[in-house]
Formats: C-alpha cells, sequence, structure tokens
C-alpha cells in the first residue's frame, strides 16, 4: 500500500518544525499584532530590521507561491518575507533570506525556487531580493535587536517629559552627559535609563543608528 501524503492549499503558511540544524520559533511582532515564525537566527535578525526599522509597515513571514518545474509539475516555495512599505508608493518587496554557504552548497535546489519568486514578484508589480548574511548583519541590525524590547518597556509617569526635556535644553548630548543633566543621583540615573533607550528605539530621540550604541553617541530631540 502506498503512503498517503496531503497537500497544504496554496496560501497556507508552512508550519517551521523545530530542527537542530537552526535557531527556530516565534518572535512577537507589534507591528503585526501576532508572533511570527523564523527558522534559523539570520531570519530573526532580519525580523528585528522589519520590526524596528519605520520604513516598513508590516511583514508577512513564509509567504507561499506555486510555481511549474521544468518537468511541467507544480512546486510549491516559500519566499522568508513579503514586506510593505509605509510609503504607499513603494511597493511590496518579496525577500528570501539565506545564508552564503547555504546558496552555494544547495543551489540547484534553490535556483529554480529563486526565479519562480522572481517571477512572482515581478508579475504582481513587486521587488524581489536575496539578502544573505553580508546584508544583514550590519551595525544597524544589531543595534535595531538589542533596542527593540526597550519598545516595550513601562515607563513611569513623567520620566519621558524628564529626559526629552533636558535634551531640548542641551540640544544635542551623548546618554551620559544626558543622565548627568537628568540628575547626580546614580540610582536615578539607573531608573532613567530605560526611559532613554525607550525614546531612542521609538525615534523620539535620534541617533546614528549605523555606528554602535553606547554612552558616548551623540543624540538629540526628533521634532
Amino acid at each position: 500500500m502506498g503512503r498517503r501524503t496531503s497537500r497544504r492549499k496554496l496560501g497556507q503558511k508552512r508550519k517551521i518544525p523545530p530542527n537542530t540544524r537552526s535557531v527556530t520559533g516565534r518572535r512577537q511582532s507589534q507591528k503585526n499584532d501576532r508572533t511570527v515564525s523564523v527558522e534559523s537566527g539570520l531570519e530573526a535578525r532580519f525580523a528585528a530590521i522589519l520590526e524596528f526599522d519605520p520604513r516598513y509597515h508590516r511583514y508577512e513571514e513564509q509567504y507561499p507561491i506555486e510555481y511549474l518545474d521544468g518537468a511541467g509539475k507544480r512546486q510549491e516555495a516559500h519566499p522568508d518575507f513579503l514586506a510593505y512599505f509605509a510609503d504607499d508608493g513603494q511597493q511590496p518587496l518579496l525577500i528570501d533570506v539565506k545564508f552564503r554557504s547555504e546558496i552555494f552548497r544547495d543551489w540547484k535546489k534553490l535556483k529554480p525556487r529563486f526565479l519562480a519568486a522572481r517571477r512572482y514578484a515581478l508579475g504582481r508589480g513587486w521587488r524581489y531580493r536575496i539578502l544573505t548574511e553580508v546584508e544583514i548583519d550590519t551595525t544597524y541590525t544589531a543595534n535595531a535587536v538589542w533596542l527593540l524590547p526597550y519598545r516595550r518597556t513601562s515607563l513611569p509617569d513623567g520620566d519621558a517629559l524628564l529626559v526629552l526635556s533636558a535634551l531640548r535644553k542641551m540640544r544635542y548630548a551623548t546618554p551620559a552627559t544626558l543622565m548627568q543633566g537628568c540628575s547626580t543621583d546614580e540610582y536615578r540615573v539607573g531608573e532613567l535609563l530605560p526611559t532613554l533607550w525607550f525614546l531612542i528605539a521609538t525615534f523620539a530621540i535620534s541617533m546614528n543608528l549605523e555606528e554602535p550604541v553606547n554612552m558616548n553617541s551623540r543624540i538629540w530631540v526628533n521634532e
């Protein structure tokens, strides 16, 4: 007796099982108001960019597409993300996230899927990109990963106003000099630091996120 197989309907997201080769799991997404699935650490870091960067409005993961292979047989592929931009003038971006070593190792298997994803995107007026650790693992990404949890910080009443008011008076500062301007009490500074990182994470306070975030980074109020 042949083994019975089942087929998902096109449009259903592929379930990502735990495995020993990569980091799998789910991440909370405020932009999507749900958790999103990732199947590698690299995908998780790119999801952090999509979640953090204000240019992206929302995104879907494991976006399913169907295509015909060279033998005319129907196949299914799952580009890792479909990103929608806050600017309505920018077309959605379909994205595959892969390690370079994986692309080189599995090129024969991956190439038809990449080409199908590109055709699918172009047919809808979208863009398509393949991103690797070279494009993803940047200082900006490291900052995004570090700052994102501070968006869930519960702020004491008045602390955000205190920090913003002090920075407006100084115009430009560093986290170190701003905290000194807010209080000379070390315990109070410790209370205010999460507020500062929250304000940076939500872009109320600006800094160059292409450089490492530290206590000597240049910061200013984003008016």
